[in-house]
């Protein structure tokens, strides 16, 4: 759940969020269920070993409650398009913490960027 809040509240990394007051604290704990802030090191080691085809079942599932619902009639546009919005975001960079999974950017002075980037897509309308 912290990564999901990490990622929903859009803080710039890990260790903004690692460092939450007080009343932040408990909004995360209402919010997600977060009962302690973990350390970024601890996410790493947990998100780390995760591979992202678990995902893939869970995706497919909300895609299907998703038409089920017929939530995405609403998203219709001229009567028989969908919009989709698709947006890049790096959410981890360093030049010197990576892992198995970072992308690597090669420059040309001879350092090395890892990173990791996500691409999210959301079904938009122009009148919601």
């Amino acid at each position: 759940m912290s990564a999901y809040a990490i990622f929903a509240l859009k803080y710039p990394s890990l260790l903004c969020f690692e460092q939450q007051s007080g009343v932040e604290q408990e909004n995360l704990k209402a919010l997600f269920g977060i009962k302690k802030i973990c350390s970024d090191a601890q996410m790493r080691r947990v998100l780390d070993r995760l591979s992202p085809q678990h995902l893939d079942q869970l995706f497919s599932k909300r895609i299907a409650l998703l038409h089920q619902s017929g939530i995405q009639k609403q998203y219709r546009f001229l009567k028989k398009y969908y919009l989709c919005s698709v947006d890049g975001v790096r959410y981890f960079e360093s030049r010197k913490v990576n892992c198995q999974q970072c992308q690597v950017i090669q420059h040309k002075n001879g350092e090395r960027e890892y990173h990791h980037a996500l691409l999210g897509a959301v079904l938009v309308h122009p009148d919601r």
